[in-house]
């Protein structure tokens, strides 16, 4: 079963995934797999014009977590990228190292993690979250 996640920590999580130049899908492909247009994604969550629907939410969600754990493949074929799914799932991991802010202190945190999770919390984010500022 696939995580389901709020309104404002989708928009926080796939502002960093469209933004991160090392993603493997172009936002092209990512909108035509979420099955929306390439302007909606840009405009609900880049650009922030537009708000996110409950519809666009689910495939947006569906969409994130295919490619967070490798059920998709990106196919060329005389220059024309594509989409599919694999039989079994290939996801993607690397190494990771962050530092936490805990009640005692900083703290860091080693480990192995899927490479397109951006679920976790910064430690910008976590400050601003301590210290009650908003972004």
């Amino acid at each position: 079963m696939d995580k389901r996640y709020t309104k404002t920590e989708l928009k926080r999580i796939m502002h960093k995934f469209l933004q991160d130049e090392h993603r493997g899908i172009s936002q092209k492909l990512f909108a035509e797999l979420a099955g929306i247009s390439l302007t909606t994604l840009r405009n609900v969550f880049v650009n922030e014009t537009e708000s996110l629907s409950d519809m666009v939410q689910m495939r947006v969600t569906r969409a994130y977590e295919h490619v967070l754990h490798g059920r998709i493949k990106i196919m060329s074929h005389k220059n024309v990228r594509s989409v599919e799914y694999r039989k079994e799932a290939a996801p993607r991991l690397r190494r990771n190292t962050q530092l936490v802010l805990t009640p005692d202190g900083f703290k860091i945190k080693t480990g192995i993690r899927l490479k397109h999770d951006y679920s976790t919390v910064t430690l910008d984010e976590q400050m601003e979250k301590k210290h009650g500022r908003a972004s």
